[in-house]
């Protein structure tokens, strides 16, 4: 629905506020490939949409709801 209505800037917002129900964003699931040692670091930074928020959650910081940032 957002795509159709082209607000396309919202989908994140979406998925993160819908995480509690089994939703990831990219960066969530870079962080489990490393974690479970499927990808390594660097190609986790180079594919991800904000590299400096996945570092900061490899190093177990989240700036989302409920979190230390957020």
């Amino acid at each position: 629905k957002l795509i159709d209505e082209k607000r396309d800037d919202e989908i994140n917002k979406v998925i993160r506020a819908s995480m509690d129900e089994g939703m990831l964003d990219m960066n969530e699931c870079l962080k489990r490939l490393v974690e479970d040692e499927f990808i390594e670091t660097h190609v986790a930074y180079a594919a991800s949409p904000n590299p400096q928020e996945l570092k900061m959650r490899l190093k177990g910081i989240s700036s989302g709801a409920g979190s230390i940032l957020g």
